[in-house]
Protein backbone atom coordinates (compact mmCIF):
# COMPACT_ATOMS: atom_id res chain seq x y z
CA UNK A 1 0.00 0.00 0.00
CA UNK A 2 1.05 3.52 0.81
CA UNK A 3 3.50 4.93 3.28
CA UNK A 4 2.35 7.66 5.63
CA UNK A 5 4.44 10.12 7.61
CA UNK A 6 4.09 9.60 11.36
CA UNK A 7 5.04 12.66 13.45
CA UNK A 8 6.68 10.69 16.28
CA UNK A 9 9.22 7.90 16.74
CA UNK A 10 7.27 4.64 16.26
CA UNK A 11 8.34 1.66 18.36
CA UNK A 12 5.45 -0.65 17.45
CA UNK A 13 2.60 -0.82 14.96
CA UNK A 14 -0.20 -3.27 14.25
CA UNK A 15 -2.55 -3.70 11.28
CA UNK A 16 -6.18 -4.78 11.56
CA UNK A 17 -7.25 -5.84 8.07
CA UNK A 18 -10.84 -6.57 9.20
CA UNK A 19 -11.41 -2.93 10.28
CA UNK A 20 -8.93 -1.32 7.86
CA UNK A 21 -7.08 0.36 10.74
CA UNK A 22 -3.53 0.44 11.96
CA UNK A 23 -2.34 1.47 15.41
CA UNK A 24 1.06 2.84 16.32
CA UNK A 25 2.81 3.72 19.56
CA UNK A 26 6.18 5.04 20.52
CA UNK A 27 8.17 7.67 22.32
CA UNK A 28 5.34 10.22 22.61
CA UNK A 29 3.56 7.89 25.13
CA UNK A 30 0.28 7.94 23.13
CA UNK A 31 -1.37 5.21 21.08
CA UNK A 32 -2.54 6.48 17.70
CA UNK A 33 -5.19 4.84 15.51
CA UNK A 34 -5.18 5.48 11.75
CA UNK A 35 -7.32 4.65 8.72
CA UNK A 36 -5.20 2.30 6.61
CA UNK A 37 -6.55 3.56 3.26
CA UNK A 38 -6.15 7.30 3.85
CA UNK A 39 -3.54 7.54 6.60
CA UNK A 40 -5.90 9.85 8.51
CA UNK A 41 -5.58 9.71 12.29
CA UNK A 42 -8.86 8.48 13.82
CA UNK A 43 -8.01 8.52 17.53
CA UNK A 44 -5.26 9.39 20.01
CA UNK A 45 -5.20 7.46 23.25
CA UNK A 46 -3.40 8.93 26.24
CA UNK A 47 -2.79 7.03 29.43
CA UNK A 48 0.74 5.65 29.50
CA UNK A 49 3.49 7.33 31.50
CA UNK A 50 6.35 5.95 29.45
CA UNK A 51 7.13 5.09 25.82
CA UNK A 52 4.81 2.56 24.19
CA UNK A 53 6.81 -0.52 23.15
CA UNK A 54 4.05 -2.84 21.93
CA UNK A 55 0.69 -2.43 20.14
CA UNK A 56 -1.49 -5.35 18.95
CA UNK A 57 -5.08 -5.79 17.78
CA UNK A 58 -7.40 -8.47 19.15
CA UNK A 59 -8.14 -11.23 16.60
CA UNK A 60 -11.41 -9.68 15.30
CA UNK A 61 -10.25 -6.08 15.76
CA UNK A 62 -12.84 -4.93 18.33
CA UNK A 63 -10.05 -3.79 20.64
CA UNK A 64 -6.32 -3.33 20.74
CA UNK A 65 -3.73 -3.41 23.49
CA UNK A 66 -0.67 -1.33 24.21
CA UNK A 67 2.25 -2.08 26.50
CA UNK A 68 4.47 0.61 27.92
CA UNK A 69 7.79 1.07 29.65
CA UNK A 70 5.74 2.28 32.65
CA UNK A 71 4.80 -1.37 33.32
CA UNK A 72 1.16 -1.12 32.22
CA UNK A 73 -0.92 -2.71 29.52
CA UNK A 74 -3.95 -0.75 28.30
CA UNK A 75 -6.88 -2.14 26.36
CA UNK A 76 -8.56 0.27 23.92
CA UNK A 77 -11.94 -0.13 22.21
CA UNK A 78 -11.86 0.17 18.43
CA UNK A 79 -14.35 2.73 17.05
CA UNK A 80 -17.46 0.95 15.76
CA UNK A 81 -16.80 -2.13 17.89
CA UNK A 82 -19.84 -4.29 18.62
CA UNK A 83 -21.58 -3.13 21.78
CA UNK A 84 -20.12 0.37 21.59
CA UNK A 85 -22.78 3.07 21.83
CA UNK A 86 -22.91 6.05 19.48
CA UNK A 87 -22.01 8.50 22.23
CA UNK A 88 -19.23 6.49 23.85
CA UNK A 89 -15.62 7.57 23.54
CA UNK A 90 -13.70 6.31 20.53
CA UNK A 91 -11.24 4.59 22.83
CA UNK A 92 -11.26 3.83 26.52
CA UNK A 93 -8.11 2.63 28.25
CA UNK A 94 -8.11 0.02 30.96
CA UNK A 95 -4.91 -0.37 32.91
CA UNK A 96 -3.40 -3.67 33.94
CA UNK A 97 -0.13 -3.49 35.83
CA UNK A 98 2.53 -5.88 36.95
CA UNK A 99 3.09 -4.10 40.29
CA UNK A 100 3.86 -5.89 43.54
CA UNK A 101 5.95 -8.54 41.85
CA UNK A 102 3.01 -9.80 39.79
CA UNK A 103 0.75 -10.32 42.82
Amino acid sequence: KESYPIPFVVESASLCEQKNYFAAGGEDMWVHLYDYETGKEIAQNKGHHGPVHCVRFAPVGDSYASGSEDGTIRIWTTPGAEGESEDSQASVGTTEGAGNGGE
